[in-house]
């Protein structure tokens, strides 16, 4: 049986190793918490829209939490898009540089699970 508790911590200092060497942008924790909470809807390719994204951010106020989309939008991981019906209407979607970072997190976790590392 592997110990988690290595493995988390390997997966730890592997995300802040990458997060040295990258030429992204780097996240405040609060904006990796969002993009968290966005990707449970991406990854089941639900549309979220701004203000839906606001209300699931439950740790913030409303203010708060679209500062921080704002600055995620800045920082080049999400995009706004607008209806296609009605432009009053619009959605958080993930850019490039988010599946990217996504990516990476996949990668680390697959390799800070490799069991002949880890002490069982």
């Amino acid at each position: 049986m592997a110990n988690f508790k290595e493995v988390y911590e390997r997966f730890n200092n592997l995300v802040i190793a990458s997060e040295k060497l990258t030429d992204a942008p780097p996240l405040e924790a609060i904006e990796k918490r969002i993009l968290s909470i966005l990707s449970t809807y991406w990854s089941q390719s639900e549309k979220i829209t701004v203000n839906e994204s606001l209300k699931r951010i439950e740790e913030l106020s409303n203010a708060t939490a679209f500062k921080y989309v704002k600055q995620l939008r800045n920082k080049g991981y999400i995009q706004v898009v607008i209806d296609e019906f009605d432009n009053r209407i619009k959605y958080l979607s993930p850019t490039s540089l988010c599946d990217e970072y996504f990516s990476n997190l996949g990668k680390h976790m697959i390799e800070a699970a490799d069991i002949k590392k880890v002490k069982c």
